[in-house]
């Protein structure tokens, strides 16, 4: 995950402003468009990405810093990693001139937030509420003033997104041919228990680029995951009413299911994440099963897990 994809896109907003309008305002070189490069920080999001598919994201403009409400331009905007545009972009109540203005040299404010939709902006930060499958990036503000890029077409801002959320992959093991018949079959698999508490809900602070994260919940969901081939699948079938046999884990372990998390700090005592096994012979229909993280070394993991991916293996035994 510490692999750069380096994308280019460009922000085509229409330039018809001087139609109807006072000529006065426009320069010999007409209208100059928003131009915006970005970077992607991390090489996957939920799936590995795919060079040869848009990833669409949402990109905030606004003339004042820190304040997005209202906007200068709003819209959806196609990540093409081919160093050209691909895909449209879309007009999504935008206000106002949607290009520099000619009549001054002020700066003018972007950011840019991942998955498109579904938030909730609201001046300076936007909420996003958890599903545990959805992935979140955001990239911090940045700002370009028009004659900047008249000088250089190529010196536009650049978005450089970054992952904001945990994601946790669970693998299944039975200690032996006696336990797999212990327990039966799983059927259920949710996390109920994080270090410093489970969250529902992200706010991200639009001029930084950096999120918190809010209204607890007692359970959190998980979905199912496998592994074909060495490429990992992702569903967005949680993983309930299942029928998944233990005895298909002896020995080796299986990826099952997966979560998209917020962010904990790991501590020296108790569990950094706690699971809920529910199988169809379990004394009480589920076992709880608590973790710790571990770094690629073994050792005790300590720092933020923001934009980090572990992998988390559930043994049964008898």
């Amino acid at each position: 995950m510490k692999k750069e994809v380096c994308c280019v896109l460009f922000v085509a907003i229409a330039a018809a402003g001087c139609i109807g309008e006072d000529t006065s305002r426009c320069n010999n070189m007409g209208p100059v468009e928003f131009k915006l490069s970005a970077k992607i920080e991390a090489d996957e999001t939920r799936t590995p990405y795919n060079p040869s598919e848009n990833l669409t994201a949402r990109v905030l403009a606004s003339t004042c810093a820190g304040d997005y409400d209202p906007t200068y331009a709003n819209g959806i905007i196609a990540f093409a990693c081919n160093g050209t545009s691909q895909g449209s972009y879309q007009e999504l109540g935008f206000t106002g001139n949607r290009y520099f203005a000619n009549d001054n040299n002020d700066p003018v404010y972007f950011v840019g937030l991942y998955p498109a939709n579904n938030w909730q902006t609201e001046r300076n930060v936007a909420l996003y509420t958890l599903d545990g499958k959805t992935d979140l990036m955001a990239a911090a503000q940045v700002y370009k003033r028009r004659t900047e890029v008249q000088k250089d077409a190529f010196n536009c801002p650049q978005l450089v997104f970054k992952r904001l959320l945990t994601k946790l992959e669970i693998r299944i093991k039975a200690e032996n041919e006696k336990a797999a018949e212990t327990w039966g079959e799983i059927t259920k698999i949710e996390l109920v228990g994080a270090k410093g508490g489970l969250y529902s809900m992200a706010s991200v602070d639009l001029e930084l680029g950096t999120a918190s994260f809010g209204l607890p919940v007692d359970d959190y969901p998980v979905y199912i995951m496998s592994e074909t081939n060495g490429k990992m699948i992702y569903t967005n079938t949680k993983f309930e009413n299942q029928s998944f046999p233990v005895s298909l884990t002896i020995e080796t372990p299986v990826y099952k299911a997966y979560t998209l998390t917020a962010p904990i700090v790991p501590g020296t005592s108790g569990y950094d994440y706690t699971f809920r096994i529910y199988t169809t012979k379990a004394k009480d229909s589920f076992v709880t099963v608590g973790v710790n993280l571990k770094d690629a070394n073994g050792n005790q993991f300590k720092k933020k897990t923001t934009g980090k991916s572990f992998v988390i293996t559930l043994e049964i035994k008898n």
